[in-house]
């Protein structure tokens, strides 16, 4: 259909599986007809991983953004590596190139040229050794959009967490922690599991930051002192929100099913649990960007890259349904 939305798919780390799900995943979803897609990358090596897969998938090679994006095969915009690509092994010097996808994949959404775009994942450490001081795609796109408050919310089927601080050593997650930043990201997620997801009037749980919720100040006074004050200002402003519940009751199945999306204070606070239970079936959405994007919460897996046919594109298939379902929401 014409009207379908138009999907950036950036490759990701060359060397890792981000090219293989893609193409597992376009495999699945293009014959279902409900979007256009786009991949931004190297044509060359994706075409030969089609072929090596057997996917039978059809693709169209380009050298600049079309005027028409056809429903029927995988446009490959190409943007050529400059070192070939061994499986397994990062080579550094492919970094901009791959930096370079995600920035043109943005672009065009923030142009009106796309629809939405879902990135496969990238390494952090190449990041680092390219120069580069944005810790992951969030900052990356961030910094594009120009918006210093992107949030990560990762979505399960049973499970949606939404994250206070993200890429920040342990040591350095207190002191990232203002009553502001935890208001803002209740706002925000709420605002996005209202608007993206179409969840009226969603409840969100706060994690505490220290054990047992502090107990009332003996581990700590943050809960006192930001997390119970945050709650109070968002339910005056109409965010429905409980807490802040001790961390380590929580993710029990009794406490997280009466919750649309849980609030965590850092990375792991909310990502262990959440890839314990649903690590195949989860994806990264970014909220509070002027732009659709989605993501495998699965990392680069150098290992499963050296055996091809490894990999299982179950978080990416999971990802491109729900930028597709954000892009028609958005649309109407």
């Amino acid at each position: 259909m014409p009207d379908t939305p138009r999907v950036c798919l950036t490759l990701g780390e060359p060397s890792g599986i981000g090219p293989e799900v893609v193409a597992r995943a376009l495999a699945r979803l293009l014959p279902m007809g409900r979007f256009r897609p786009l991949v931004v990358g190297d044509a060359s090596l994706f075409r030969d991983l089609l072929g090596a897969l057997g996917l039978g998938l059809s693709s169209w090679t380009v050298r600049d953004w079309p005027a028409e994006w056809p429903a029927d095969r995988v446009l490959l915009l190409d943007r050529p590596l400059p070192v070939a690509v061994t499986p397994g092994y990062l080579n550094p010097r492919n970094t901009a190139a791959t930096i370079g996808w995600i920035e043109s994949a943005a672009q065009a959404c923030l142009d009106g040229r796309a629809d939405a775009m879902v990135t496969a994942p990238i390494d952090k450490r190449a990041l680092r050794e390219a120069g580069r001081t944005e810790a992951g795609h969030t900052e990356l796109l961030a910094a594009l959009c120009r918006t210093d408050r992107p949030l990560m919310l990762l979505c399960g089927e049973e499970l949606r967490v939404a994250l206070v601080t993200t890429h920040l050593p342990l040591r350095d997650v207190a002191g990232a922690l203002s009553l502001e930043r935890v208001l803002l990201t209740l706002r925000i997620a709420a605002r996005g599991l209202a608007l993206d997801l179409g969840i009226e009037q969603p409840l969100l749980g706060l994690a505490a930051l220290n054990p047992h919720a502090s107990d009332g100040g003996r581990f700590g006074d943050e809960e006192q002192t930001i997390l119970e004050p945050a709650v109070a200002r968002a339910h005056e402003e109409g965010v429905h929100v409980e807490g802040p519940l001790p961390a380590d009751t929580i993710f029990t199945p009794e406490v997280r099913k009466r919750f649309d999306a849980i609030v965590c204070c850092y990375h792991d606070q909310g990502l262990a649990p959440l890839k314990a239970l649903e690590f195949h079936r989860s994806v990264n959405i970014t909220l509070n960007l002027p732009l659709v994007r989605t993501s495998p919460a699965h990392g680069v897996a150098y290992d499963l890259a050296t055996r091809r046919g490894s990999a299982s594109a179950a978080s990416m298939i999971r990802a491109v349904r729900t930028a597709i379902d954000i892009a028609e929401r958005r649309r109407s």
